[in-house]
């Protein structure tokens, strides 16, 4: 692959003899052209479809959020692909049989340099469909700020179903509540994730995942 700009060719796409032209990032892209295309249907390769299918439907759920928490990851490449790289390496064992297991727990709704926060509590109450985690307002670091938003994401181990919301509340508040609708609360496990964004959008911390989360009536 080679990147190719100039004011002679300028925007170009299609193919010529044996190379393809395409764009990336604003760039004229210029690749090879396979000589035929091998699609194997190893155990492997169907690992890897699982995988990306899986993941990208995580993404589509939670887009909104992923594109914000993944923002400082995306450098030559875009938020989606930033998160599905690292979904795809830490959320999946690879059985090698073609039907890799998702792990929930090792699923990241967020990546950065901020350092994670523990959560000191959490709650799920059924009727208002919500979700309460509560965290230290102390700084462990540099990299943390008072002004940090805390992010909530939510995901159903029974139904596959994953949401995720960036919420108006600080560090220093030391309490967050996301709401979920469209969400039945009431019978399913959950995992639930703990992250914080600068105010100014600019960095994110790593997500922080818990399976325990008390459910009240």
């Amino acid at each position: 692959m080679a990147v190719v700009q100039n004011t002679l060719i300028g925007s170009s796409r299609g193919k010529v003899g044996g190379t393809v032209f395409t764009k990336q990032f604003g760039k004229n892209v210029l690749k090879s052209k396979p000589l035929s295309v091998a699609n194997p249907n190893t155990d492997k390769q169907k690992d890897q479809r699982v995988s990306l299918t899986k993941t990208v439907a995580l993404y589509r759920s939670i887009s909104a959020v992923v594109n914000q928490t993944f923002k400082s990851q995306a450098v030559g490449m875009s938020a989606f692909n930033a998160f599905t790289s690292k979904a795809k390496l830490n959320a999946f064992a690879y059985t090698g049989n073609g039907l890799p297991v998702f792990k929930p727990e090792s699923l990241l709704i967020s990546k950065g340099t901020i350092s994670p926060t523990q959560a000191t509590g959490k709650e799920i109450t059924i009727p208002a469909k919500s979700v309460t985690v509560t965290f230290a307002t102390t700084l462990s670091d540099a990299s943390q700020k008072a002004t940090d938003k805390a992010v909530i994401g939510l995901y159903s181990e029974e139904s596959g179903l994953i949401r995720a919301e960036v919420t108006g509340a600080m560090r220093s508040s030391g309490t967050a509540t996301a709401v979920f609708d469209n969400v039945d609360l009431s019978t399913d496990d959950y995992y639930v994730y703990l992250a914080f964004l600068a105010s100014d959008g600019a960095k994110a911390s790593d997500s922080v995942c818990y399976n325990d989360a008390t459910i009240e009536e």
